[in-house]
């Protein structure tokens, strides 16, 4: 690859751009429709827990997008190590995704509320990995999200670290924190 960029530099951001980007949109899409269209309701009053419609809803998800990752590993051209790090990675990232997408889509009243919040938020975090190669400032905030960890690790530029796993475990249990609170709020309300 010339000019410097490292050779699988763009593995790294597109393939955190499809798990941290495309399953925000997917989950809030799926939770404001369904809030909308008060089929949540129908869940709500059935007893469904949020473990249980994060595990269906949330596992279809993350299982479309470890799928649609493969290419990315194999226009990479990446050993049997480095593939399962990119997977695992990729369905981290895409975990938090979906917990902030279900986050927007409790609060969101709306469907095109939910897209109008989630599209800007998951391309801030989706940008933030690429943006920070060539800005310091960005990166010195951007180090701090969960995008940029699953980033480095996608672009196989870093080996994988304790402080990055604990920021991606903070913003996981923030988003999970802040799920259930929505979707216990969400129970008292006449959705």
């Amino acid at each position: 690859v010339s000019m410097g960029v490292p050779g699988n530099f763009f593995i790294g951001v597109f393939g955190v751009m499809h798990c941290v980007f495309s399953p925000v949109i997917a989950a809030a899409s799926f939770i404001s429709e369904e809030k909308e269209k008060h089929t949540l309701k129908v869940l709500l009053f059935a007893n469904i827990t949020m473990r249980e419609y994060l595990l269906s809803t949330g596992g279809f998800i993350c299982l479309v997008t470890l799928i649609t990752s493969l290419p990315f590993v194999i226009v990479g051209q990446y050993g049997v190590t480095q593939v399962i790090l990119f997977l695992a990675y990729a369905a981290v990232g895409s975990a938090v995704s979906i917990f902030m997408g279900s986050c927007i889509g409790l609060a969101a009243g709306s469907m095109a509320a939910a897209s109008a919040i989630a599209v800007p938020c998951g391309m801030f975090l989706a940008f933030m990995p690429m943006l920070s190669n060539f800005s310091e400032d960005i990166a010195k905030v951007a180090q701090y999200t969960y995008g940029q960890q699953v980033g480095i690790i996608l672009s196989g530029a870093a080996d994988v670290s304790l402080k990055g796993n604990l920021i991606i475990a903070a913003n996981f249990l923030v988003f999970l924190i802040l799920a259930a609170v929505l979707y216990g709020k969400n129970k008292k309300l006449d959705i």
